[in-house]
């Protein structure tokens, strides 16, 4: 087995861990929020990350749907590129399969832009709306990791476009006698 084979092959693994810890991870925080709350693990802005929000059970179970919108994004994510470890474990590199591939990672990450615009609002709403008139609240954040991600984006879009150009090169290479 060469070096890339061998990378491409724990790489798949590690995907394969990542994506079963994912919605584990997403329940267990919903399932033991106030722990974590207490010990300064929490969605919201700063604001509201020194308080600890006492939550009831439909709201955390209401919270925990909402978190899987962003968890669902990475979860497709992590699967793509785990198909293009295996590609890649299996010496298929400017393959038109790998082209598409960047291109839904790229799209992946858009999706994971409007993921994390919505989801803060959706949760506070969750976490909020069985308060009493006057306490509960809606938050809008847009942060540096929202525009990070856009950029990562359109870089991975970008090298799509690319990998497409170098598929286009190997098959005119393959035909060329």
């Amino acid at each position: 087995m060469n070096k890339i084979q061998s990378i491409s092959h724990k790489m798949q693994i590690l995907f394969e861990t990542l994506l079963i810890l994912a919605p584990v991870a997403t329940i267990a925080y919903w399932t033991f929020y106030e722990f974590f709350a207490q010990v300064g693990i929490n969605w919201f802005s700063y604001e509201f990350y020194h308080q600890t929000i006492t939550v009831n059970y439909k709201s955390k179970i209401l919270a925990m749907i909402v978190t899987f919108i962003p968890t669902s994004v990475i979860m497709y994510g992590i699967i793509r590129l785990k198909k293009l470890f295996f590609n890649y474990s299996n010496n298929l590199f400017f393959t038109h399969e790998n082209v598409v591939i960047y291109r839904q990672l790229g799209k992946a990450l858009f999706a994971l832009v409007i993921a994390d615009i919505l989801i803060i609002p959706l949760l506070s709403f969750a976490l909020s709306y069985q308060n009493p008139v006057g306490s509960r609240f809606i938050s809008v954040a847009i942060g540096s990791s929202e525009i990070i991600t856009l950029i990562i984006g359109f870089i991975v879009m970008t090298v799509s476009y690319v990998m497409n150009e170098a598929y286009k090169l190997e098959l005119e290479a393959q035909h060329t006698v």
